[in-house]
């Protein structure tokens, strides 16, 4: 009998065949650079594995969904999570290395995989719905998203779906290929518009006008009970133990003087503070986050003496935690020996640890152990041999009878040799937590500190905050045994409410906002307080960026002046010599050359920036309430490239410019695939016809931003010098 084939099945069966060969082929390829990663020791695990681990980070390949059918968080137990099926993990573990090797971090790989998933979850993880992956599919991802985050996360995972889609699925022939675009708004455009909504809330959320003054209070308030402890008398509020407050105090200059971010302020070095001796300035080393290169930070002078003394008292309050440090690095198991000694141990333990068949050299009993530790003790704390870490340490229960005691009593016995086994192991794991590195490397600790731009080793002694385990605990009473560097979290939990069991600094100094309400910040507040204190001094915004360790053009969303504050400082640009070199400065300069009095044309640069508003490429100051804009891209192009009367050119905007410019390379881009010769054949243009019109737009366009540049080039060379950079609270006094 003839067996009847369908051949509809048939092609199904073999497209599906060709693009499992293809991802095959693909991850083969690909499985060079994991192997080269792996050696390094950039990645743990093996290709097959369902995470790999990176930078201490682990990177999972699992479906966003766990075997309950919930949404998989970070608090998801591993054997809930789902492997996702092998060709679709191959194509995340694909994606996954070459992002790694673009110097992406583990953290934003790891984000960039979750999102992906999350796609393949829209698409049934099946494998012929990959063929059919087009801008219908990535609009109808956009629902889901937007049901399962809020805020900017649906907007930044379609962004990186559609990475994928282009940088991966399309020039690898999975999918057809087409132009993949996100139908949805950016949430961020609002949110650095300073005439929103959302702005407005954005910046209630990241920035605190009176942030010094809250912590002044603290710090007064701290200093107070200082003296009141000096005269013997009990404090008003009180620090739990030596340290707990105090060194977080003495971090916050370095927020407010640095602008630094949280994670740059806990790996400063003991050395953190040079003089250089030429120029006499001080400085500060900074090992900068966000793939900027390390950096000597120019120290304001008016913090110099703030910040030497901050450094002084840290490296004293420090002192004992850096040399246990030194010592554990040199040689761990020797310096670990001797802090359980137990040198003063009575008769009674020997003999009683002896006739129990144990070595009194290698063990002790939890007896031995202070059971009252005072704020400064700096042994190992009775608490912690409870942790699971120290079960194996354990070896039973023995009978003792101290000279104190009525009658014999039954007390664990612990090995010394797995105690200090147990010690070294959570010695390690910190070191995985501060450096985020794997702990080990052939043996060796790993005390690198890594960016992409440099590394440098920075073991724990040589930490600037090199403190011990337990100073930052209101739960322990002693400072604990093993030391290590603060972490961000020692300062947010401090900083912040909701975030830890322990009251934060502002709820126990009692310091509230003027509604009443107890004061709660993050760090990030610092840089928003200082940034903005730099802008509305008049530093130049290249500085500030420079200063604060950040990418050119970033210091506007950090920028919280007013709108009145903003208007008032494009007044004085105006109105100084020469004005900026737009429209309204073109005016002044015509006022000025006719003999017109300064305050006439004060009064008419007042009047002109009344509605002042904000576009990309600069400001607008036509009333759009009365007489909207109903032209596309008008503040460059005006009248024939002239630029628009309303426009408006503020020489300090560098991300302006940079807008400007990557318009320019746009519409150019567009007239050289157009028309080549474009320039040539301007004036044979038929201003009638659909393609001609589009190309005099573009040649408009670009000649208006020609002309805005230009005006940034001649402020530049019109600018009569810059101010020193660490200058940048108070100008020095002659």
């Amino acid at each position: 009998m003839t067996k009847i084939i369908d051949i509809s099945e048939t092609k199904t069966s073999l497209k599906l065949t060709q693009l499992s060969k293809r991802i095959k082929s693909i991850t083969n390829d690909e499985r060079s650079s994991f192997n080269s990663l792996k050696i390094k020791g950039d990645i743990l695990g093996d290709w097959s594995h369902y995470y790999w681990v990176c930078s201490g980070r682990r990177i999972y390949f699992t479906k966003p969904f766990d075997l309950d059918e919930n949404v998989v968080t970070s608090k998801t137990h591993e054997n809930k999570r789902v492997i996702i099926p092998d060709l679709f993990s191959d194509l995340l573990k694909v994606y996954c290395i070459r992002s790694l090797k673009k110097g992406t971090s583990a953290k934003a790989t790891s984000a960039k995989v979750g999102a992906i998933a999350w796609f393949f979850h829209h698409i049934n993880f099946k494998l012929e719905n990959i063929s059919k992956v087009n801008q219908d599919k990535l609009d109808s991802f956009i629902p889901l998203m937007k049901k399962e985050f809020v805020k900017r996360g649906p907007y930044e995972r379609v962004k990186i779906v559609r990475s994928f889609i282009s940088k991966l699925l399309i020039p690898t022939k999975l999918v057809s290929s087409f132009e993949p675009k996100i139908n949805m708004v950016n949430p961020a455009v609002s949110q650095s518009n300073v005439t929103t909504e959302e702005f407005k809330q954005r910046s209630s959320d990241v920035y605190l006008e009176d942030i010094d003054k809250y912590v002044g209070f603290v710090r007064q308030r701290f200093d107070n009970d200082i003296e009141l402890i000096k005269m013997n008398k009990r404090p008003i509020y009180g620090q739990p133990k030596p340290g707990y407050d105090e060194l977080r105090l003495l971090a916050i200059p370095f927020f407010l003087a640095f602008g630094l971010r949280v994670g740059e302020l806990c790996r400063l070095p003991e050395n953190a503070l040079g003089y250089d001796e030429k120029n006499e300035k001080y400085f500060l080393r900074v090992l900068t986050e966000k793939g900027e290169l390390a950096a000597a930070r120019p120290c304001p002078r008016i913090w110099q003496d703030i910040i030497k003394t901050s450094i002084e008292r840290i490296l004293e309050l420090t002192k004992t935690s850096r040399a246990r440090s030194v010592k554990i690095e040199k040689n761990a198991e020797l310096a670990l020996s001797k802090l359980l000694n137990f040198s003063n141990r009575s008769q009674e333990i020997v003999e009683a640890i002896t006739s129990a068949g144990f070595s009194a050299n290698d063990y002790f009993i939890r007896s031995e152990i202070n059971q009252k530790p005072t704020p400064t003790d700096t042994t190992l704390p009775w608490s912690t041999l409870r942790h699971k870490d120290f079960e194996t340490a354990a070896k039973g229960k023995i009978s003792v009878k101290n000279s104190n005691d009525r009658a014999k009593r039954y007390t664990v016995i612990y090995s010394k040799t797995m105690v200090i086994k147990a010690l070294i192991n959570r010695w390690n794991k910190s070191h995985s937590i501060v450096f985020k590195e794997n702990i080990t490397e052939d043996g060796v600790l790993k005390t690198k500190i890594k960016s992409k731009t440099y590394q440098y080793n920075l073991p724990f002694s040589k930490h600037l905050f090199c403190i011990f385990e337990d100073t930052f605990s209101a739960q322990s009473v002693g400072q604990g045994l093993l030391p290590r560097p603060m972490t961000p979290r020692n300062i947010s939990n401090w900083f912040s409410k909701d975030s830890s069991k322990s009251l934060t600094v502002f709820q126990r100094y009692d310091i509230n906002n003027d509604d009443g309400i107890t004061v709660s910040i993050t760090s990030k507040k610092f840089r928003h307080w200082l940034t903005t204190a730099l802008k509305r001094s008049g530093k130049n915004e290249m500085m500030i960026d420079k200063f604060m360790g950040r990418q050119p053009g970033q210091s506007r969303q950090y920028d919280h002046k007013t709108a009145k504050e903003r208007a008032e400082a494009l007044r004085r640009k105006y109105l100084s010599d020469p004005p900026p070199d737009d429209a309204l400065g073109a005016r002044i300069k015509r006022m000025r050359d006719n003999n017109v009095s300064l305050d006439e044309i004060e009064s008419a640069v007042i009047h002109s920036l009344s509605v002042l508003h904000f576009t990309p490429w600069g400001t607008c100051k036509r009333d759009l309430d009365i007489n909207p804009c109903d032209k596309g891209m008008m503040c460059l192009r005006g009248e024939n490239g002239d630029g628009c009367q309303h426009f408006g050119i503020d020489p300090d905007d560098h991300e302006a410019l940079i807008n400007i410019q990557n318009t320019k390379i746009l519409y150019e881009n567009q007239l050289s695939a157009l028309l080549p010769n474009y320039k040539e054949l301007m004036s044979t243009l038929n201003r009638q016809e659909p393609l001609d019109q589009h190309i005099q737009y573009c040649i408009d366009t670009i000649n208006g931003c020609e002309k805005a540049i230009s005006s940034y080039n001649k402020a530049k060379k019109n600018q009569k010098g810059q101010i020193d950079i660490v200058q940048v609270f108070v100008p020095e006094k002659d």
